[in-house]
């Protein structure tokens, strides 16, 4: 049981792994498309952030994320494809979004059962402690009853503490020292 729960805990790292790579590509997507919209100029490079190992596509040997179209921003073909883009980003960010909620849930969900199963752990450590006691109380209610039955005068040698014994018996002491000078 607590195999799977590990396993299935590991796979949702490893989504979570991969969606917070879909969301710095993404992110990256859309710093280049805003620097696109806002009118790319060869000499202030697209800062877009890019995620480990991953490369612009519009990237040349100068570094930067400069458009092979620099010049032709303002035709139509152009924005019509930044449009498409930026459509095709907001879905990507929308689908992102609701995998990241289903993830976030499960792993919710998970944690409220692994609370739920340490409490009833607690309890059943609890009630087996009290049944413990009970057990113990009993094997010794049933010692002492047994004794009162057989003889009645035995009573303090058969309780546990011989504490008590010494007592009982110097209780016993001073009652027959008290009876005979009465």
């Amino acid at each position: 049981y607590d195999q799977s729960r590990k396993e299935l805990l590991h796979e949702l790292e490893k989504k979570g792994g991969v969606l917070c790579k879909d969301h710095a590509r993404l992110q990256h997507q859309i710093d280049h498309v805003s620097w696109h919209l806002e009118g790319c100029h060869r000499h202030r490079p697209c800062h877009g952030t890019h995620g480990a190992g991953e490369h612009c596509p519009n990237k040349k040997n100068t570094g930067s994320c400069i458009s092979s179209e620099v010049g032709s921003v303002h035709k139509p073909s152009v924005m019509g494809n930044l449009k498409a883009t930026s459509e095709r980003l907001v879905k990507s960010i929308v689908d992102l979004r609701k995998k990241i909620y289903i993830v976030h849930e499960k792993l919710e969900n998970e944690l409220k059962r692994k609370r739920e199963m340490e409490k009833k752990l607690s309890d059943l450590r609890k009630d087996i402690s009290r049944q413990k006691k009970l057990l113990s109380v009993r094997r010794n209610s049933n010692k002492i009853s047994i004794a009162l039955i057989r003889n009645p005068m035995q009573l303090h040698r058969c309780h546990p503490s011989p504490r008590h014994y010494r007592l009982s018996t110097k209780n016993r002491y001073v009652q027959n020292n008290i009876s005979h000078t009465e």
